[in-house]
């Protein structure tokens, strides 16, 4: 993980929060591991920690995060601002569903994400194109809490 690059548009909340860049997009800080541990079935039965949770920032210098898929059930509770979660699970037909975390009509402030689902987030277009001045792009952002267990 490295230290975000400083530009005019960088949110402050990079760096009043320590956040480092996520190799899948955004920026993250780990706030806390739990210490019990319990085997993971992508692991070959290795041993992994029982629950993690994680800051994790969307802004306009970092707007999208890439597709992945989740190994455990994550829960994605919204601290600030708005993202669109594009969301895929496999099956024949496959369900894709699009779901904006946000305070607004329709928008949800939780969101859960199952085991084996891939998904990818990102800021909404219409709120990238909205901010004009260098303050308005650093204010832009969506912070949420990753809870997975």
């Amino acid at each position: 993980m490295t230290t975000p690059v400083d530009s005019p548009t960088l949110n402050p909340l990079v760096k009043e929060l320590g956040l480092l860049k996520h190799p899948e997009g955004g920026y993250f800080l780990e706030t806390d591991r739990q210490q019990a541990e319990v085997p993971s079935p992508f692991a070959d039965g290795g041993l992994r920690s029982l629950a993690t949770a994680i800051y994790y920032l969307l802004d306009y210098d970092s707007p999208s995060g890439v597709i992945h898929m989740n190994k455990s059930v994550t829960y994605h509770v919204l601290h600030q601002g708005r993202a669109e979660y594009t969301l895929i699970t496999p099956g024949n037909p496959a369900t894709i569903e699009r779901k904006v975390m946000g305070t607004g009509p329709n928008e949800t402030r939780q969101l859960l994400v199952g085991t084996g689902v891939w998904k990818m987030s990102k800021l909404l277009s219409e709120d990238l194109v909205k901010a004009k001045t260098d303050e308005e792009k650093q204010n832009l952002g969506c912070l949420i809490t990753e809870l997975s267990s």
